[in-house]
């Protein structure tokens, strides 16, 4: 394979992996804010919580809804240019199989401040 082809496919599985992550994540959000409205309906049943109490979840769980959906759209799209450029471009959505890897090098955060500020001016 071309190195050229080879780096782009490299970066491609990589942002597909990172959107799988988000989809991930957005869906095991949304499971624990729907238990958050069931558990607000049940403070109001009880006697202990408010209606606005359920509304207020019921709306956080709306907005977690969107977030995982647009994660789902994202993770398509992102699906669709690594197979494009893998050339594939025809292969169904499926599950990567990889690790983002996570820095833990220490920063000089001021070191940062500082190359930042310098290059602005």
């Amino acid at each position: 394979m071309h190195r050229c082809l080879l780096s782009d496919v490299r970066q491609r599985f990589y942002e597909d992996l990172a959107a799988q992550h988000r989809k991930e994540l957005a869906v095991g959000f949304e499971t624990v804010v729907a238990k958050g409205v069931s558990f607000a309906e049940a403070r109001v049943r009880a006697k202990e919580g408010t209606r606005p109490e359920v509304l207020q979840a019921e709306i956080q769980l709306k907005e977690v809804q969107l977030q995982r959906r647009h994660a789902e759209a994202a993770f398509r799209g992102a699906w669709k240019q690594v197979m494009a450029v893998a050339g594939s471009p025809d292969e169904q959505p499926g599950t990567l199989d990889g690790q983002l890897s996570v820095s833990t090098e220490s920063r000089d955060w001021d070191a940062v401040q500082n190359q930042i500020l310098s290059a602005r001016f």
